[in-house]
């Protein structure tokens, strides 16, 4: 769900989406990764992707990185430096920016 835009000028271009996303249960293996996905319109491949958790990730979870994959649709890299975990479903705040 898009919240905000952001635009070059008053009636310009928009060049930066801001909102939520809900990201699914995902199951990391120990010392390993393992990819969510989440649906973000208007994210375009190759857009410039920051997501930040409401909630704190478990144990040594973390992301790793996310990106704009396929038109809509944001992709989350989890990894784990130890045991394995599953990242609880949540919602995350997400910004998009095109240049």
């Amino acid at each position: 769900m898009v919240d905000g835009v952001g635009r070059d000028s008053p009636s310009g271009s928009i060049t930066v989406r801001k909102g939520t996303i809900a990201v699914p249960q995902t199951a990391v293996g120990g010392s390993a990764t393992a990819t969510a996905t989440a649906s973000f319109s208007g994210a375009r491949v190759g857009d410039m992707v920051v997501v930040n958790p409401l909630a704190l990730l478990q144990g040594a979870a973390g992301i790793w990185s996310a990106e704009c994959l396929a038109t809509d649709v944001i992709t989350i890299l989890f990894g784990t430096g130890g045991a394995a975990l599953t990242i609880t479903a949540q919602t995350m705040t997400c910004t998009v920016g095109q240049w």
